[in-house]
């Protein structure tokens, strides 16, 4: 019998938009991953429906935007009827991050929330990106927002050469 996924438990009850909201001019930024959390957010075909996203914080000149991704790493296809599906979000990040062939590696660990979130966590935090900016709402007043609707390129490889030691802050090649 398969597991099932393990789920969340928020006994703050924090709202989804519990965050400080941003403007900025719609462009592409270089941005840092600051943060990789979960979050409820309302299903937009059944709004009664709560799904859980893994939402990135990234600082982009200082300020916080969000990007938001669905739990799930799936490769684009085509089915035997023609129709077309696009890779999920996650899986386009892992790809430009080089991160796949991890993935393929601790994939009994990624079936979870949790360990999703820790794996996204422990290989994106620290990093830097260029990351395209879109408003939200727009023509929405007070309700217009920033937020990240692309992670375009990671700005430095996660294979580098020189690799520091997280408890003494130590280079080793």
């Amino acid at each position: 019998m398969a597991e099932k996924e393990q789920v969340r438990i928020d006994l703050d009850g924090k709202a989804s938009t519990d965050y400080e909201t941003v403007l900025i001019p719609e462009d592409s930024y270089d941005a840092e991953i600051t943060a990789i959390n979960q979050r409820e957010s309302p299903n937009y075909d059944n709004p009664k429906i709560k799904e859980t996203k893994m939402v990135f914080s990234c600082l982009i000149d200082g300020k916080e935007l969000l990007f938001w991704a669905n739990p799930k790493i799936t490769k684009g296809s085509t089915s035997k009827s023609g129709k077309s599906y696009s890779n999920s979000k996650l899986f386009d990040v892992l790809e430009k991050a080089g991160l796949l062939g991890k993935v393929g590696e601790k994939k009994a660990e990624l079936a979870t929330l949790d360990g999703l979130q820790h794996f996204l966590s422990e290989n994106l935090v620290g990093r830097k990106a260029r990351c395209v900016v879109k408003t939200r709402n727009k023509g929405g007043g007070e309700k217009e927002y920033s937020s990240i609707s692309e992670i375009l390129r990671f700005l430095e490889s996660s294979d580098s050469t020189v690799e520091v030691d997280k408890k003494d802050h130590t280079s080793t090649t």
